[in-house]
């Protein structure tokens, strides 16, 4: 029997990959706006053989989405891969009013890879070009690529004091799946390179804290949970809520330094609504 996932939403393509990960029969997957975690990534870059169709919107109402699904699409090694690009539209489903011709688009996708040709869609005849930011996430989210990335980061501020490479919301959440795999060596690395990128955000530390609890460093997890504490009194980009959570985060750590339970809770922390647009 052959089977198609389709995810019009962020928690759905997490579940959809890991469906298709772990039932072979899957022979096609459609995304849109959604993400996957660490798994989900590795097994994308290891399936050759399973086509997935992509869509996006530039005015996602979680803006970190445009990145993800670009670096999905970038690192799916299927060759009949294909991602829809729009400049607006917004998340998900919420894209078909505005492109009414998607929904043909899907359809004739699973024509091809369902009844035409089972598993297998023709090679795209153009390719968009990839932004250096989806190349540095991959790096990132490889071992030792955080070390790397550092480095990459240090050279370009050189002329540039103020260069960025990457989304600070995207790799706070890399770092958490690292760190929820057991790898919490990478998340440490992961973490300290958010840190260096964006000194002067509270989360950073407080998720740098969470990853040297994870890793069994005590002493560093105090320190960068007061370093998340002095951020704080300086700090107005964040929304007060955030700002609650990742203080009550900290105090937490500082009062019981042995406890791993604010992990659970920063997991769902992050700048720019990390939780929304992983989650929702």
């Amino acid at each position: 029997m052959t089977l198609s996932v389709w995810a019009v939403r962020a928690a759905v393509s997490t579940n959809s990959v890991q469906t298709a990960r772990r039932h072979p029969e899957v022979k096609s997957l459609v995304l849109m706006s959604g993400s996957t975690d660490l798994s989900g990534r590795r097994f994308l870059r290891d399936s050759a053989k399973l086509p997935v169709f992509f869509s996006v919107a530039d005015d996602d109402e979680f803006p970190p989405t445009v990145q993800v699904i670009e670096w999905l699409f970038t690192l799916t090694s299927n060759p009949g891969k294909q991602l829809v690009h729009y400049a607006n539209g917004g998340h998900g489903a919420d894209m078909f009013p505005g492109h009414p011709e998607l929904l043909g688009k899907i359809v004739d996708w699973y024509v091809t890879t369902l009844i035409k040709t089972p598993g297998h869609a023709p090679p795209a005849t153009d390719s968009a070009a990839v932004p250096k930011e989806i190349h540095t996430l991959e790096l990132i989210d490889q071992p030792g690529g955080a070390t790397k990335v550092a480095q990459i980061l240090e050279e370009s501020r050189q002329p540039d004091a103020k260069a960025t490479l990457f989304s600070e919301a995207i790799v706070n959440f890399m770092g958490y799946e690292h760190m929820q795999s057991g790898d919490t060596k990478g998340a440490v690395e992961i973490m300290k390179l958010n840190a260096e990128a964006y000194p002067s955000s509270p989360n950073v530390y407080g998720s740098l804290a969470d990853a040297y609890l994870a890793d069994g460093q005590r002493d560093l997890a105090r320190r960068n949970a007061e370093k998340a504490l002095e951020h704080l009194k300086s700090d107005t980009t964040d929304p007060e809520e955030r700002r609650k959570a990742i203080q009550e985060s900290a105090e937490q750590k500082l009062r019981q330094p042995k406890c791993r339970a604010a992990i659970a809770c920063r997991r769902l922390l992050g700048p720019s609504n990390i939780l929304s647009y992983s989650f929702i």
